[in-house]
């Protein structure tokens, strides 16, 4: 399974912002003692659109362990 989280990054008179690095992230809670997991990241297109890809086993941890849930 994987997931998609697009945008558009605008200045704020709505003028697309191209060329600017987008990065994701996950935090684990309650208690996130090794810091936030990269997911991935990417560059803004000329229209200030971007897609960063990732799947479930992007959010683990090296070590870590877990089902999915049904």
């Amino acid at each position: 399974m994987s997931f998609e989280l697009k945008g558009t990054l605008t200045d704020s008179t709505g003028n697309a912002l191209s060329n600017y690095t987008i990065k994701a992230f996950d935090k684990d809670l309650p208690i996130d003692l090794l810091g936030d997991d990269p997911l991935g990241s990417a560059v803004t297109l000329d229209d200030g659109t971007f897609k960063i890809t990732f799947s479930k086993e992007d959010f683990k941890k090296p070590g870590e362990w877990w089902d999915s849930v049904k």
